[in-house]
């Protein structure tokens, strides 16, 4: 096992650009997300339309 110290880094020296690298990471890792927020998501649709002129990047629900 390694220990080492966190360091912080700029999100975008992580993840470039939102919509290519961000959303599709949380996507595949909204349990992390769960955990942090305590309460089961489950994504329902990526890119889903809001409204007339507005996408929402992740659509999810919450099982309470």
């Amino acid at each position: 096992m390694v220990v080492s110290r966190l360091k912080r880094v700029s999100v975008r020296n992580v993840w470039h650009t939102e919509e290519k690298d961000f959303t599709p990471w949380l996507k595949e890792n909204i349990d992390i997300l769960s955990e942090v927020l305590g309460m089961e998501l489950s994504i329902i649709e990526q890119e889903a339309k809001v409204g007339e002129n507005f996408e929402a990047d992740l659509l999810a629900a919450s099982a309470f």
